[in-house]
């Protein structure tokens, strides 16, 4: 995943967006390991009722819980171009472990989860299209890399960030609503579709403000990319045949 943030919107404003993200995300993973050490315990799984004393489903949620930490945790070195000049291994880890906890765990038990997501088929119908478009947008991000095809990895990456960050925008949302005196049920969906809508419209925003372009699919331009996420290829070394010595006559002379 590369993402490089030469914006034409301030720097101050993607300063204060990156550490509302640190301390939001960093806030939703602490509240979210009581899950693996008090689950009975926890509100969201009292209020299942039945479904919640399943195994499966609370497998499931333990699945989702911890891939979901792994994913946000990824996500936060991948944006920083000094990050990935110096350490494009780091890079490099840290994009795998996002694209395979989000294509192998995340979105497999949140599409299990949203069959009983609360809001009736609204709030089912929205974690699944949720689940859908990050599925898409990340398997597509990591098929364009495996071409070297950095623009398009670069603009599916955000995409599949945007929806990542959903977590975050429902949260903040939901409060908010809670707090104007909404309805918990209306507030539970409308948050819930909002926080979607929202991130993809700053998404495509971000993503037509990016200053670059797509030249070639299959090589990596190094020069106006230094902080791609592969090496630039080494040169070739052409074997160059060395000019024969003749060896030396005796001089008798010599001695």
């Amino acid at each position: 995943m590369n993402f490089p943030l030469r914006l034409r919107f301030p720097r101050a404003l993607a300063s204060v967006g990156w550490v509302a993200y640190v301390l939001l995300g960093g806030l939703i993973v602490v509240n979210s390991l009581p899950y693996f050490t008090e689950g009975d315990r926890m509100p969201f799984i009292g209020e299942k009722g039945a479904i919640g004393e399943s195994g499966t489903w609370r497998a499931a949620l333990l699945v989702h819980v911890a891939s979901g930490i792994v994913c946000l945790a990824a996500a936060v070195g991948q944006f920083f171009r000094g990050l990935l000049r110096r350490f494009p291994w780091l890079h490099r880890w840290m994009g795998r472990a996002y694209v395979w906890s989000t294509l192998l765990f995340l979105c497999p038990s949140g599409a299990y989860l949203a069959l009983f997501a609360k809001g009736g088929l609204a709030g089912q119908t929205g974690f699944l299209l949720l689940g859908g478009l990050m599925f898409h947008s990340t398997l597509n991000g990591q098929r364009a890399i495996l071409r070297r095809d950095t623009p398009s990895h670069v603009r599916w990456m955000l995409r599949s960030f945007a929806m990542a960050a959903t977590a975050i925008t429902f949260r903040v949302l939901h409060l908010g609503f809670a707090l104007a005196g909404m309805v918990y049920e209306t507030n539970y969906i409308i948050a819930l579709w909002l926080s979607i809508v929202l991130n993809v419209a700053v998404a495509e925003s971000v993503i037509r403000l990016l200053p670059i372009t797509r030249k070639r699919q299959t090589t990596i331009d190094h020069e106006t990319d230094p902080s791609s996420s592969f090496p630039p290829p080494r040169p070739r070394h052409r074997w160059r045949r060395m000019p024969l010595r003749r060896p030396r006559l005796f001089r008798p002379e010599s001695f």
